[in-house]
């Protein structure tokens, strides 16, 4: 069965996204979201990152900040303001936020575009491991129990890293939640030039961040989201 017949019919798929590997499925369809949390043996109380197609479908799910070109983050995920009155799986709502990203790569727009609906994306692990790199490295546990599974050409990274994540739930404030793929395009963004934070000692692997942004040394309380 192909992608797109899967997410119709409520099932569970492997997709290569614009960052890491994923299991995904339809972000309305609770029963398809209750399988993805089965198969990562993951606590419910932890959400997750939707992709949507475009702006118009992500403002259907989520406010946008006023005066704010969210063309210039595709490939960036964003924690934005829930829009009350959406049909999203409750369990993808936390305290009135939800996680999204338009991803960068045309093969993944194209397959939301058909689909018409957002769907889950959240990395092809048990809870608690270290997220796959390749399809290799999927546990059989969880690659043997989707409906397909579905590379991405466009995504040839020997060496992929999870999206950076950017809270922008409070107005006029921007957090970075998670340092990850195109980090750079956020500083761009913001217009510094030099990065002049030092990310705490405990978490070195990350590169320096500037002093600007405002960053708290607990960023992964709030959201914890893969």
């Amino acid at each position: 069965m192909d992608a797109l017949k899967c997410l119709k019919s409520g099932n569970v798929i492997l997709l290569q996204t614009d960052t890491l590997w994923g299991l995904s499925c339809d972000a309305t369809n609770p029963g398809a979201v209750d399988a993805v949390i089965e198969l990562k043996h993951r606590p419910e109380n932890k959400s997750m990152i939707i992709l949507v197609s475009d702006k118009e479908m992500l403002g259907k799910y989520a406010k946008l900040p006023e005066g704010m070109d969210i063309d210039r983050l595709h490939g960036i995920s964003l924690v934005l303001k829930h829009k009350e009155g959406s049909d999203l799986c409750a369990n993808l709502i936390r305290e009135g936020t939800v996680c999204a990203r338009i991803p960068n790569s045309p093969h993944l727009l194209d397959l939301i575009s058909k689909f018409r609906k957002p769907i889950v994306s959240t990395s092809a692990n048990i809870s608690g491991a270290d997220p796959p790199k390749s399809l290799e490295q999927i546990e059989p546990s969880i690659r043997d129990e989707v409906c397909a599974i579905v590379e991405n050409p466009e995504n040839t990274d020997p060496n992929p890293q999870p999206s950076t994540i950017i809270d922008l739930s409070v107005d006029g404030k921007l957090k970075v939640v998670r340092v990850g793929k195109h980090i750079d395009r956020v500083r761009k963004f913001l217009g510094f030039s030099e990065y002049s934070f030092q990310w705490p000692a405990s978490d070195m692997k990350y590169p320096l961040l500037p002093l600007s942004m405002r960053i708290s040394s607990n960023l992964q309380e709030k959201h914890n989201r893969k």
